[in-house]
């Protein structure tokens, strides 16, 4: 959405509102901003059942693969799951 004309206003005026300490006036800003995101953004479309695709084993594309093994003691290779990272 950053590329849309209005679009970094709207976000100048929801950081407005966001740093308000009046309810008062963040109330009458965030009315303000309701009204240019649905000029902007459009209004919001009705929740609808998501659509189901059927997918055969023929049509799916192996598009990655990366091997995780390691030389056992004995030669072989052995399987190891990948270690995430420590945080």
């Amino acid at each position: 959405f950053d590329a849309r004309a209005g679009y970094r206003p709207f976000r100048d005026r929801l950081r407005h509102a966001q740093r308000s300490d009046s309810p008062a006036e963040r109330r009458e800003l965030l009315i303000e901003l309701a009204a240019r995101g649905l000029e902007l953004l459009g209004k919001p479309e009705a929740e609808s059942e998501p659509e189901v695709t059927e997918v055969y084993p023929e049509e799916l594309r192996l598009v990655a693969w990366e091997a995780l093994v390691e030389t056992s003691s004995r030669g072989g290779l052995v399987a190891e799951q990948a270690k995430l990272p420590e945080v």
